[in-house]
């Protein structure tokens, strides 16, 4: 199956920019890139909340980022973010 064609605009300008290697980058420098990145995508989804909590590992705790988007709040369906 052919790739979509603004996927290969979007994959062919990131390459043209020839962006530092991930692991070159402290974790600041890559959310940064990230959001830039996720720029090119349009406006994102109205966040009502963000919180902050914690998940029991393995060895400790793992932190964790849950978001509830503006539209749940208002009795929308809720928007599934990975």
């Amino acid at each position: 199956m052919p790739l979509d064609p603004r996927a290969r605009r979007f994959l062919d300008t990131l390459a043209a920019m020839n962006p530092p290697s991930a692991l070159s980058l402290t974790v600041g420098e890559r959310r940064t890139a990230l959001a830039h990145l996720l720029s090119f995508s349009g406006q994102s989804e109205a966040v009502a909340e963000v919180r902050n909590t914690t998940l029991p590992g393995p060895a400790s705790d793992l932190r964790l980022r849950l978001y509830t988007p503006s539209a749940a709040l208002a009795g929308a369906k809720a928007i599934p973010v990975t």
